[in-house]
């Protein structure tokens, strides 16, 4: 199953990545953590440990990093006691590309749910609150562009999309 969404800011791409790659950042901007924080090295092999708001921890490695245009991590689903009561298997993949309108980001959530139907009925109903958490991340990813003088406008907003 997979779950994408997106938005098109007005700013140079190197600045919007700056943005999209900041962990930092992103554990102030996304709603469901509290802490990420890269515990080796750096780009593709990277490995980073998140932390959810209800204290859950987890780890996850960078299988891609292309500066200014995307990287994607792997979740260490067995060692993750959220992930692995829900999904086999988990990754998130996060693209910028330059469109006629801007730089469009989109967010990608891939992921095999266990408990066969029941599991793929748990998947859209997280997919539900997903499209929350990717609107609020779009908003601070917003709000930091506009902090650094980098942002002109914001359009594009595309609500959550998601297939089996």
């Amino acid at each position: 199953m997979r779950f994408t969404d997106s938005r098109v800011y007005d700013a140079p791409p190197s600045e919007v990545w700056a943005v999209v790659s900041d962990p930092d950042l992103y554990a102030e901007v996304a709603p469901n953590l509290s802490r990420v924080e890269v515990l080796d090295g750096e780009g593709e092999g990277m490995v980073r440990e998140c932390a959810d708001t209800d204290g859950n921890a987890w780890q996850e490695t960078c299988t891609r990093w292309e500066p200014e245009r995307g990287y994607a991590v792997t979740v260490h689903v067995p060692e993750s006691e959220f992930h692995r009561r829900l999904f086999h298997t988990f990754t998130g993949e996060w693209n910028v590309t330059e469109t006629d309108e801007g730089v469009r980001v989109t967010m990608t959530f891939k992921y095999d749910p266990r408990y066969g139907p029941v599991g793929w009925l748990l998947g859209r109903l997280l997919e539900r609150e997903a499209t929350g958490l990717t609107a609020a991340i779009f908003d601070g990813w917003e709000q930091a562009l506009r902090e650094r003088g980098a942002l002109a406008t914001a359009t594009g907003a595309t609500a959550g999309a998601a297939d089996g």
